[in-house]
C-alpha cells in the first residue's frame, strides 16, 4: 500500500466519527442568518504508476474562495462556500446553512512532488493530480 493510503487509512475513522457529530445538532448557532457549519467533504482517491488524483466535491465553492497549501509535507484543501439570499424573499423553510466552511488535510510521503501539484475547480469538483517524484516511479532493470 502507498504511504499516501496509509495516511488516509487513519482518518476513515475520523471522518465517521465527525460526520456522527455533525449530523447532531451540535454546534448550531440560533440565528440561522449566522449559521456557519464546517464540513468535511468525501475524497476519492485514484494512483496511476506516475501519481495521485484527488477528486471531492466543493458545491457552491467559487475558485476565489478557494485555499489548497502544502506546508510540512501536508496538503490542506481549505474552501468557504457563501450563499447570497435575497431581502425580498421570505424565508419560509431553512434545511441548508447560508454558508459553509469546507477542510481536509493529507499527509503526503516523501515520493510526493509537492512543486508540481495540479488543481482544477469545475462544475463544483475539485480535482487534484499530486505527481509522484521520478525517483519514486517504478523502472525496469533489464537481466543480462
Amino acid at each position: 500500500m502507498t504511504s499516501l493510503m496509509t495516511a488516509l487509512a487513519p482518518l476513515d475513522q475520523m471522518d465517521r466519527f465527525f460526520d456522527q457529530l455533525w449530523r447532531s445538532d451540535f454546534g448550531k448557532v440560533d440565528s440561522p442568518a449566522m449559521e456557519q457549519i464546517l464540513l468535511r467533504p468525501r475524497v476519492n482517491v485514484y494512483e496511476t504508476d506516475k501519481h495521485y488524483v484527488l477528486e471531492t466535491d466543493l458545491p457552491g465553492v467559487d475558485k476565489k474562495d478557494l485555499t489548497i497549501e502544502v506546508e510540512n509535507g501536508v496538503l490542506s484543501i481549505r474552501a468557504e462556500r457563501k450563499l447570497e439570499e435575497s431581502d425580498d424573499l421570505q424565508v419560509l423553510r431553512r434545511e441548508r446553512s447560508a454558508s459553509a466552511r469546507f477542510v481536509r488535510q493529507f499527509t503526503l510521503g516523501d515520493e510526493i512532488d509537492a512543486d508540481k501539484i495540479e488543481a482544477k475547480l469545475r462544475d463544483g469538483v475539485l480535482r487534484l493530480t499530486v505527481p509522484k517524484q521520478e525517483r519514486a516511479l517504478p523502472r525496469r532493470i533489464n537481466v543480462e
